[in-house]
């Protein structure tokens, strides 16, 4: 019984330690790993149930759910878990998710390969991230629930059938964060309407194949372009009124997407902050003002950027924003495309600004910002940086063309501004003397250092007394300001020592205004003084010396200044003194022109500021006395007018005073006194080394000669037909073009390139045409099949771009007309794209009949259409030439015509009018006759340069004319105008000139028996024109109608070139009830430039005759032809094509290459 008894008691303990081995080897499980013990079971229910238990690592025969390297990790201070990972391999299964809820700690889940269809419909655990990864059963997204916070949808496989997804943009409202990354598929999203009043989406990044609509929805927002774009979509983004913050991405470098300028479009004041971007935007080719943006609507923003990083060469484009906002910007940025020079009027109020790696070429244009710091390195900039970037820090590094750099930078030449000027041409002298200081002390204990190049940073220079200066930028340099309160004795200094670090130099600076104290003179020669004191300047243009008790005293010019030494030079030998020794010194008394003294041989003035002493001198040694001090001063003193004492003058300058050379080297050499000549510093030459050298010798040696030294700037001046640094490249230009086949074909441009054609490359739009062969007048390439539309042409060659907007047009055997069915009075003949009109109709639209074929020659005329009707009085037009205006009238019972040379108008590179000069009413008259007809001259002059002529020929008999390989007649009774321009000079490089010819349509009620009141119900105008937007076809055609008279004008799409038959287009700058004013876009010519408009007046099919209002006529609906035509041919004659388009051609190119920056337009007289 008791071994019994025994044996049970041992059998039970042994099942209580099994029992508590047990409960031991779990609770150690969750101390290794760092779990509560019912997280772990969970955690173990989880894994196993969705059937990954076998992924987590074991340590001590136990599950570890923290081991990081498994995606997991734990909160070892509450034993929870915080983040999970739920990876399964293999094809998806549907995620079991019922043992979540008993881990409420999770703070981020990540799901790899699951079906999460019925885990997002049922989730109802807080998550402040999910992360989706190649999950399927995701679409259509159900309703997410405030309970996660961010989630990521990463789908990197293309398992899926479908290629289009659209997202409800109700389905993420809910969430804080969503981002989605899927690239296989094209993205888009639907709109939600109306939108919810709350929402919790604050931020959203997706890919998108469309933009969606975003008014009023209060998000930022990052778009991932994809190979696919619908870019008719880009009209949404004037609905991005509300997005806060804007990126664009793209996961291909080599993805080119539109500019989105459609963001100008959005209201006045959006809250947009932020826009950054790291897609390549597609080269803006055209310079049409559509796709360049105007952004100044988006006025909160404080961040822009743009980066291109694709490895494909970028064509030449333009930059693709015009304006900014008014309000300051902290950062700008746009980096690595191929832009055309512009100007950086549109940055002046950015306050940091990067532009490298642009290919910008040219000289560097003006900075209008003040406090502006700006990267402009790897780019193509030459020549001289301009001096308005002394106010801030520039990086130009990269720049080879850079050979000359202001003095604001070269006199700190620290390691640190070094950096800044890395790969350029530019070889620092290694000397300074511009720098110019000065100080202003206020009552609020704050002490200011001004004047010329004082450095960038307060470790440029060390003052004594030391104080911890700070910059402020000003207009083209800097100043410093420090506060001086924590030195005791300030208010007792008088001056103030700095030590410039880098050219090693002490300067000492007054600290209040002063009146200079002299104490010696040096009589260098007769007409040279050197003048030594105190309370002097360092800046020359506030030193002023008068010499001589005259009524006019001589002026003597400063040549040098500093605080206690002046040197300057008459203009003419001195005549006071009689017969000076060469050279003498003189002591002298200082004394003002109260002091009394009668006896006066000679005096100096010196004026600093607004303050002056005056002194004079003898021609012997010795001090005389002066009554303005007690007591006569002893010798080697001198009496002080500020203090009234004796006093013994300063130390002389320790340098030696320069020597007599001219213009004293003008402060860029060393006088060498014994020979009185200049040893002139790098870069400077001439006898007083006033003239900068160039770096070549800009091609002077060449036959011709391709360029010359402008030694006042030290830049290449080239010729018309050579540009670069040192005037080596051709300044190619196209002035006349054939064109080939719509089907493709050969393409000849002629003009001038040169014989240097590094990387030629030429395109007709945006079509490539394959060199053939190019010399110095002609490029001959093929392309293939084009497209209707006016293109623009693109030549680059030697990294320089020629470029011009709607000036080619492919040959189409087959043209369609642009009235429709020719309004059913004739046909279209597909050759010429013109109506052949059925008789009697006539005009390019055949709505008016045509009197010729009534067989009438005289002016007032009756006469029958047809044998069924009865005769009709046409009325007589009178062309009447006004000498006042200088323009061709034809008037017609009450109707007026009138057609005249409006003006001569200068366009920028957006054709912009910059220029507009009027010709009506300026001409002077003359008159001649010529056979059976008179010719009228008019000229006028414009600043003496230009002359404009125009010609006006009365036609008294038929006359054929032949032009540009088109025939026509001209009737009896026509009026013929030409012009000619002479000497047109460009206000800017990138200008084109257009004539605009006006014609205006009244009536005139003065002679009450020329009234034909059968027409009033007619007399509203009526203005029309055969051009069509939807083909980008050109204007050929416009037409005027009142009174049932039409004015029919024609301008042929033809230029005679060079004598070469040109393309060139004509367009509608205006119209009025009254008027209409065409503009005809000049050829870039460069010998002869003609063009051959014509007008004629005709009836329309509703002229009534004077007597045909009675019930009993039936003469309402006969249709006439009035016998008068104008015809207008402008000529440019070789003069404006030399002087005036040459011009043109050197300056627009000298902006895109970089010889002369743009400068500022200069008003006309």
């Amino acid at each position: 019984m008791n071994k019994n008894n025994n044996n049970y008691n041992f059998l039970n303990i042994f099942k209580l330690l099994i029992i508590i081995g047990l409960l031991f080897e779990n609770t150690n499980a969750a101390s290794i790993n760092g779990l509560d013990q019912n997280q772990y079971n969970c955690m173990k229910d989880l894994f196993t149930s969705n059937q990954i238990l076998n992924q987590v690592n074991i340590v001590n025969s136990q599950y570890n759910f923290c081991d990081s390297i498994k995606g997991f990790e734990c909160d070892y201070s509450s034993f929870f878990i915080k983040k999970v990972t739920l990876n399964y391999i293999g094809v998806p299964i549907p995620l079991i998710s019922t043992n979540l809820t008993c881990i409420p700690t999770i703070t981020v889940l990540t799901i790899n390969n699951f079906d999460v269809n019925s885990f997002l419909s049922t989730n109802n655990i807080k998550l402040e991230t999910l992360i989706l990864n190649n999950c399927t059963g995701l679409y259509p997204l159900p309703v997410l629930s405030s309970n996660i916070d961010q989630l990521y949808i990463l789908n990197n496989n293309n398992s899926h059938t479908e290629s289009n997804l659209v997202i409800d943009f109700s389905s993420i409202l809910n969430l804080k964060s969503f981002s989605l990354a899927d690239y296989t598929r094209n993205i888009s999203y639907s709109r939600l309407y109306p939108l919810p009043l709350s929402y919790n989406l604050f931020y959203i990044t997706t890919p998108l194949s469309e933009i969606p609509d975003l008014t009023n929805l209060n998000i930022s927002m990052t778009i991932i372009f994809g190979n696919y774009l619908n870019t008719s979509s880009y009209i949404n983004f004037s609905s991005f009124n509300l997005i806060k913050t804007l990126n664009l991405q793209s996961y291909s470098t080599n993805t080119f997407v539109p500019f989105p300028y459609e963001l100008q479009y959005i209201s006045i004041g959006a809250i947009m902050t932020s826009f950054v971007s790291y897609v390549c935007f597609e080269p803006i080719v055209s310079n049409t003002t559509g796709k360049i943006a105007d952004l100044s609507n988006l006025t909160n923003l404080y961040l822009f950027g743009a980066e291109c990083e694709s490895e494909q060469p970028k064509q030449k484009s333009f930059f693709p924003i015009k304006k900014l906002q008014d309000r300051q910007i902290q950062y700008f940025y746009f980096n690595g495309y191929n832009f055309y020079p512009f100007s950086f009027d549109m940055f002046s109020n950015v306050k940091v600004l990067f532009l490298s790696n642009n290919n910008i070429t040219g000289v560097t244009p003006i900075k209008r910002a003040i406090e502006q710091d700006v990267d402009l390195t790897d780019n193509g900039f030459v020549g001289r940086l301009d001096d308005s970037y002394c106010s801030s820090f520039v990086n130009i590094s990269n720049n080879l063309g850079i050979n000359d750099i202001p003095t604001c930078f070269s006199c700190h030449w620290s390691s640190l501004m070094q950096s800044y000027f890395k790969n350029t041409s530019f070889s620092n002298s290694m000397k300074c003397n511009s720098i110019v200081p000065n100080f202003k002390v206020e009552t609020n204990g704050i002490v200011t250092m001004y004047g010329k190049d004082l450095g960038f940073q307060n470790t440029d220079f060390i003052t004594t007394p030391s104080l911890d200066w700070k910059r402020i930028s000003v207009l083209n340099g800097t100043s410093f300001y420090a506060n001086y309160t924590s030195i005791t004795n300030f208010a007792s200094l008088q001056t103030m020592n700095i030590l410039f670090t880098y050219p090693n130099r002490n300067y000492t600076v007054s600290l209040s205004p002063k009146s200079p104290e002299i104490y010696k003179v040096i009589v260098v020669s007769q007409d040279t003084f050197d003048i030594y004191g105190k309370f002097f300047t360092y800046n020359i243009t506030d030193v002023a010396i008068e010499i001589g008790d005259l009524v006019e005293p001589l002026v003597c010019y400063v040549s040098y200044t500093s605080f206690d030494y002046i040197s300057c030079s008459l203009e003419n030998i001195l005549t006071f003194l009689e017969s000076p020794p060469d050279y003498y010194e003189t002591n002298v008394i200082p004394i003002d022109d109260n002091s009394g003294i009668t006896f006066k041989l000679s005096s100096i003035k010196v004026t600093v500021g607004q303050f002056n002493s005056k002194v004079y001198f003898v021609n012997t040694v010795g001090v005389e006395n002066n009554s303005t001090c007690t007591v006569s001063c002893p010798i080697g003193q001198y009496c002080s007018l500020n203090a009234a004492i004796c006093v013994t003058p300063d130390p002389l300058p320790t340098l030696p005073p320069p020597g007599n050379c001219k213009n004293n080297c003008s402060g860029h050499g060393v006088c060498i006194d014994r020979l009185n000549q200049c040893s002139c510093n790098i870069g400077y030459g001439g006898d007083d080394c006033s003239s900068k050298l160039c770096s070549s010798s800009c091609g002077a040696d060449s036959t011709p000669p391709q360029g010359t030294c402008n030694n006042v700037k030290g830049e290449c001046q080239c010729n018309n037909y050579y540009t670069g640094s040192n005037c080596g490249l051709p300044n190619h230009f196209v002035s006349s073009n054939v064109p080939c086949s719509i089907n493709g074909g050969t393409v000849y441009l002629y003009g001038w390139f040169g014989s240097n054609n590094t990387n030629l490359s030429v395109y007709i739009g945006d079509a490539q045409c394959t060199i053939i062969s190019v010399n110095q007048s002609q490029i001959q390439c093929t392309i293939l099949k084009g497209s209707i539309g006016i293109k623009s042409i693109n030549v680059t060659q030697n990294s320089i771009t020629w470029y011009n907007n709607n000036v080619y047009e492919y040959v189409n055997t087959i043209k369609q007309c642009s009235i429709p069915n020719c309004n059913n009075h004739g046909s279209c003949n597909q050759n010429t794209g013109k109506c052949e009109c059925n008789k009697p109709y006539s005009g390019f639209d055949c709505l008016a009949i045509d009197q010729s074929n009534s067989g009438s020659t005289s002016s007032t005329t009756t006469t029958s259409p047809s044998t069924t009707q009865s005769p009709i009085e046409i009325p007589e037009s009178k062309p009447v030439i006004n000498t006042t205006t200088g323009s061709a009238e034809i008037k017609n019972e009450q109707t007026n015509y009138k057609i005249l040379l409006k003006s001569i108008v200068e366009l920028d590179y957006l054709n912009n009018v910059v220029f507009e000069y009027i010709l009506d009413g300026k001409w002077s008259l003359s008159a001649s006759k010529n056979g059976d007809s008179v010719l009228t001259n008019f000229t006028q002059n414009i600043n003496n340069t230009t002359k404009i002529t125009s010609s006006i020929e009365d036609l008294s008999s038929d006359k054929n004319f032949t032009f540009a390989d088109i025939d026509f007649n001209v009737k009896s009774g026509s009026v013929k105008v030409s012009v000619e321009i002479l000497n047109w000079t460009f206000l800017n490089s990138l200008n084109t000139l257009q004539l605009r010819m006006e014609s205006l349509v009244s009536n005139d009620n003065t002679d009450q028996n020329n009234i034909n009141k059968c027409n009033l119900d007619n007399d509203k105008t009526n203005l029309s024109s055969d051009q069509r937007p939807e083909f980008n076809s050109n204007l050929n055609n416009v037409k005027i109608e009142r009174n049932a008279k039409i004015l029919y004008g024609r301008f042929l799409d033809r230029a005679l070139s060079d004598g070469r038959s040109t393309f060139i287009t004509n367009q509608i700058v205006s119209n009025t009830s009254n008027s209409l004013i065409v503009g005809i876009n000049l050829p870039h010519c460069t010998s002869s430039c003609v063009i051959d408009p014509d007008f004629s007046v005709l009836v329309s099919s509703d002229f009534k005759s004077a007597d045909s209002c009675s019930t009993d006529n039936d003469d309402s609906n006969r249709k006439w032809v009035l016998p008068v035509s104008i015809v207008v041919s402008v000529v440019g004659a070789s003069i404006l094509a030399i002087v005036g388009m040459m011009i043109y051609r050197k300056n627009r190119t000298n902006i895109k290459i970089g010889i002369s920056k743009l400068k500022n337009m200069k008003s006309r007289n």
